[in-house]
């Protein structure tokens, strides 16, 4: 006697005696059949019972031959037309599963960049330190900040707002897309007033070494007024620039006008009140101001005399680097600079001009002066012009000069500028645009340029 167990639905016919064969049908306690395997499921009796649906493989995502005819979920063709079994999208972000079977699992399938368990679908923060999008890149290295918070995607295009604008580890000045950008040729604090660390070290302006005019301290005053200076420059036009900010130096700097119209760097980080007695005068700030006039020592013996660098200010410049409470402030450092800006070299006449006494005032130069020169109409020799102390240039003839003037000026460089034909009359303050500047990039100069 052996048993032999049929998966059949009943067990109606389970004793065959005749045969001499005790057979079992393999049903559960309550006599119902174990509709447990696709074997089972070809049972008709097992339509809907434990998995199985007979006659069509109608749960696609059960890991189970449903309809036992050998094949299972997405390999049925019973299964074709379900969105599970899309062979050209990932039906399911988070199931460990390439759905479509691109290679692509989850959320690194492009199909699952809008699927909320695959979280944003751009970078939403771009300086974050984190890759909100998983796409590999983060912050400025991702296309999705472009133009945001800083980030310009390729390249540091801005070379002084100390960020790493491309993420290449580099800021500003450090990264060699700024090697040819204002201020990083050198790789110095070459702006050292406008707040930013344009060489990306740590400092910012005068509290940059890079910015320290060590080989030169001066001491400062401030009067009010601005125009009608010693230099002979009249009003100053509300255009210039910086507007407002003018220095008159002592008389031993003033050096008979050798120093008119240029300009100085003042740096007031680490200044004090004069003696320093009065703590918080200085603003440690730098300014750029223009030398206009000549500090009265006739009137101001303190001050204006004596071979001290000292620099008397337009109440604006001294207000800008410290407090004007503090009335005298010393151990400011300060330096020669280039005329700011892109305006062009004028030759104004001054009053009294005449074709036999002719006086000019050359105006807005990048840099120092140290000759003028005239040509008139009919000759071809230039008459070199003798400087006033009030910075007037005076040529004399006995025989008269004819106009047109061709003008000659050499710069503290040796730069020559020369504009022919230039002056067409002598009447008094009449003003000609050479249309021409000295080349920049020379630097303002040393005191030994200007004979100090």
């Amino acid at each position: 006697m052996f048993n032999v167990i049929l998966r059949r639905a009943t067990c109606v016919f389970c004793l065959l005696a005749a045969l001499g064969v005790f057979v079992q049908c393999e049903s559960d306690p309550g006599g119902d059949p174990a509709c447990e395997t696709a074997a089972d499921c070809l049972d008709a009796a097992c339509e809907g019972v434990g998995g199985c649906e007979h006659g069509a493989e109608v749960s696609c995502d059960d890991v189970f031959d449903n309809d036992a005819d050998g094949d299972t979920d997405c390999d049925d063709a019973d299964c074709a037309s379900e969105p599970i079994c899309d062979p050209t999208v990932e039906s399911d972000c988070d199931d460990g599963v390439d759905n479509d079977g691109d290679g692509d699992t989850d959320c690194d399938d492009a199909d699952c960049v809008q699927d909320p368990v695959c979280g944003p679908n751009a970078e939403t923060a771009c300086d974050d330190g984190v890759d909100n999008d998983a796409d590999g890149d983060a912050d400025c290295l991702d296309t999705d900040c472009d133009g945001v918070d800083g980030c310009e995607h390729g390249t540091e295009a801005s070379c002084g707002d100390g960020e790493d604008n491309d993420a290449d580890g580099a800021a500003d000045c450090l990264d060699s897309d700024c090697d040819d950008a204002p201020g990083c040729g050198s790789g110095g604090e070459l702006i050292c007033d406008d707040g930013v660390d344009n060489d990306g070290d740590g400092d910012v302006d005068c509290h940059d070494p890079d910015c320290g005019f060590t080989a030169n301290e001066a001491r400062i005053t401030y009067y009010q007024g601005i125009d009608g200076g010693n230099c002979g420059f009249g009003t100053i036009p509300t255009t210039s620039i910086p507007y407002g900010y003018i220095i008159a130096p002592n008389t031993a700097f003033y050096n008979d006008a050798a120093v008119c119209g240029v300009f100085v760097e003042l740096d007031a980080c680490g200044a004090t009140s004069w003696g320093g007695s009065t703590p918080g005068c200085s603003d440690e700030t730098v300014i750029t101001a223009m030398i206009t006039d000549q500090c009265p020592a006739g009137s101001n013996q303190q001050w204006c005399s004596g071979d001290m660098h000292h620099f008397d200010l337009s109440e604006a410049a001294f207000d800008t680097l410290g407090e004007l409470s503090c009335g005298v402030m010393g151990g400011l450092q300060w330096r020669f600079v280039e005329r700011p800006g892109n305006d062009t070299l004028r030759v104004v006449n001054q009053a009294g001009s005449n074709a036999w006494w002719y006086s000019v005032f050359i105006h807005d130069h990048r840099y120092g002066i140290v000759s003028v020169e005239i040509r008139d109409a009919v000759s071809s020799t230039w008459v070199t012009t003798d400087r006033q102390t009030y910075n007037s240039w005076v040529a004399t003839s006995t025989a008269g000069f004819t106009l047109p003037l061709s003008v000659r000026v050499t710069d503290i460089h040796g730069q020559v500028l020369t504009a022919t034909d230039l002056v067409t009359d002598f009447n008094d303050s009449s003003s000609f645009d050479t249309g021409d500047q000295f080349p920049a990039g020379q630097g303002g100069g040393t005191l030994a340029d200007f004979g100090l």
